[in-house]
């Protein structure tokens, strides 16, 4: 998905409203043809699965209903057709379960090659730096958008690797499994290394611990897994060390020689690692002399100069300004060992009083950024964030306590199958939570529970948890069938089409900004007015007007244009500033200067200007 489906068409650049449109497009008939299939299944009429999916599809409808009472409706219908892509994935992953003898085991194996154009991308914008622009940051974020989702991305690609090696013994199946799977984690690990990511890093160890409990043979998995942390050593140490690949705003001619040195030692490396796991098949007494010469070899290289490199600075931390500031990070390595917050706790303080201004219904689904503008304790735009980086205080500030008993729910509904498929298929329902547990566990310090690319994985390993908590069963199909199908269709037809129209509006918006920018007003006219039709929640469509209008000369029909998207929004702070900027001055302006100071009060600017000075 492009983007990770991080943008969901807020104004951000990106591919992410095509990527959550075509998602949503795809997913929600294929979710109604899964969900007709599984009438006659017993595995799903169950507890477990009454819980999970009755929470799953309770969130999309709250997070939908809370349109009528957020301050930004707009974002609040985006992440109701974010939650609606899990709800999908979760159906059908639970109807592909049913079919399947290993569900768990083919689930692993899919993510772990999806897995594959992502991190390749990636890497190749420290090998050919030219791929990721003139000047990029230091820290691995691309394709995925976000540096701590790429690291899951690998930590989930993971299991799938180490249940790759395990396949390769015994019958006529051959043993180039183990090093291609070894191979393969040298790239997942380095990739997760140069995210810079503490959490990423963590979870990728809890995902290969787990899923080594669960593969059987152990051993080649074991193997492929040393061998490759052997030869991952050598690409990761100069990755790390060398500031040309770690430091953010190096031209990408400086950063070609690094990209080379990299390419070549994370060559030897996955050849390393290829090679210990295929000796590891044959003779104990080999491996082992095998591996310390690798070690050897991989230390030995490590600690040869480095020459034709000059060091470049790392990026600094900013500077502390307040107490928050001191928390902040730098994008260095030297984050990897630092226990800091990183902004956390301010974060999670703005979501809890967020959640106590509305405790019962919450703020809005998906409009975190306004709460923390009417909540935050100091006026450093630097220090904003989008989410509220803990899935349970960013849901309560949301959805209040009722988006809370759904999460809830699901969490339950998931863990009771969990326990009840432990008893049943132990190796299958580890392999399950490999995906689940690093999911859960990032979600708790950041927001990986809004990222659709990450999202879906999660939903498919709950949807195969639920079935392998029951034995497979054939039951007689619910009376109304007719009635059923009907009500399937539709949803999955109104479905499809909550993802289109905000995708079809922010593409429209762009049309208008590219027609304003060859000076074709008539066309960026009808194709701001066409947006507002598709998505009548946004403001865009009437800041895009307004640029229209400004263009040709017609102030007042701006001025117009932005008074109606702060009708739209009349609770968001950045509506009443354009009608300020728009009005110039007199009492409209002094009033809306006055109304986003209320709205955002550590605004400086906001509250000068609302007070004449």
């Amino acid at each position: 998905m492009s983007g990770g489906g991080i943008d969901v068409g807020d104004g951000l650049p990106g591919g992410g409203p095509t990527g959550v449109a075509v998602a949503l497009a795809v997913t929600a008939p294929a979710a109604a043809i899964a969900a007709w299939s599984l009438r006659t299944r017993g595995e799903v009429r169950t507890w477990p699965a009454a819980l999970a999916l009755g929470g799953a599809g309770g969130a999309v409808l709250w997070s939908l209903a809370s349109i009528a009472w957020a301050a930004a409706a707009d974002l609040a219908w985006v992440a109701g057709n974010r939650a609606a892509i899990g709800l999908c994935v979760l159906i059908v992953a639970s109807a592909l379960a049913c079919r399947l003898t290993r569900p768990a085991t083919a689930l692993v194996l899919g993510v772990s090659a999806a897995a594959v154009p992502p991190v390749a991308w990636a890497l190749m914008t420290k090998l050919t730096p030219g791929l990721a622009g003139e000047r990029a940051t230091g820290r691995l974020q691309e394709p995925v958008g976000y540096w701590n989702a790429l690291a899951l991305v690998c930590a989930l690609a993971v299991p799938g690797a180490l249940v790759l090696a395990s396949l390769g013994r015994g019958g006529t199946r051959g043993r180039w499994q183990a090093p291609v799977a070894a191979a393969w984690i040298v790239l997942l690990v380095v990739t997760c290394l140069l995210t810079l990511s503490r959490s990423g890093l963590l979870v990728l160890l809890v995902a290969g611990a787990i899923a080594l409990w669960a593969v059987r043979p152990r051993r080649p998995a074991v193997a492929s897994a040393v061998a490759a942390l052997i030869g991952a050593a050598l690409p990761a140490a100069y990755a790390l060390t060398t500031d040309t690949l770690t430091a953010d705003e190096i031209a990408a001619a400086a950063r070609a020689d690094a990209g080379r040195e990299l390419a070549w030692r994370l060559a030897v490396g996955m050849v390393l690692a290829a090679v210990l796991a295929a000796l590891a098949d044959r003779r104990r007494r080999t491996t082992t002399v095998a591996a310390a010469a690798g070690v050897v070899l991989a230390l030995g290289v490590v600690g040869a100069p480095q020459g034709g490199l000059a060091p470049v600075a790392p990026a600094p931390a900013i500077a502390a300004e307040s107490g928050d500031r001191d928390d902040t990070l730098a994008n260095d390595p030297s984050r990897l060992t630092d226990a800091s917050a990183n902004l956390r706790g301010r974060w999670w303080g703005e979501a809890w009083r967020g959640f106590t201004a509305a405790p019962v219904i919450g703020n809005g689904a998906g409009g975190f950024r306004l709460v923390e503008l009417r909540e935050r304790r100091d006026a450093d735009d630097a220090l904003l964030t989008r989410e509220a980086h803990q899935v349970l205080l960013g849901t309560l500030s949301a959805t209040g306590l009722v988006g809370g008993l759904l999460l809830g729910m699901i969490v339950a509904g998931v863990g009771w199958a969990a326990v009840r498929a432990w008893r049943r298929n132990r190796d299958q329902s580890l392999l399950t939570l490999a995906l689940i547990v690093p999911v859960a566990l990032q979600s708790q310090v950041d927001w990986t529970a809004s990222i659709p690319v990450l999202l879906l994985v999660v939903a498919a390993a709950a949807g195969v948890l639920v079935v392998l908590a029951a034995p497979a069963a054939t039951v007689a199909p619910p009376a109304g069938e007719p009635f059923i199908a009907g009500l399937l269709s539709l949803g999955a037809v109104l479905l499809v089409a909550s993802a289109l129209l905000p995708w079809g509006a922010q593409t429209a918006v762009t049309a208008s900004q590219n027609a304003l920018a060859e000076d074709d007003g008539a066309a960026a006219l009808d194709a701001a007015r066409l947006a507002a039709r598709l998505d009548p929640l946004s403001p865009r469509p009437d800041w895009a007007r307004a640029e229209a209008f400004a263009a040709a000369g017609r102030r007042d029909a701006a001025l117009r244009a932005y008074l109606d998207a702060a009708d739209r929004q009349p609770d968001n702070p950045a509506t009443w500033r354009r009608v300020a900027l728009a009005a110039g001055g007199g009492p409209l302006a002094r009033d809306a200067w006055a109304r986003a100071s209320r709205l955002d009060p550590m605004d400086p600017v906001a509250r000068e200007r609302a007070a004449g000075t």
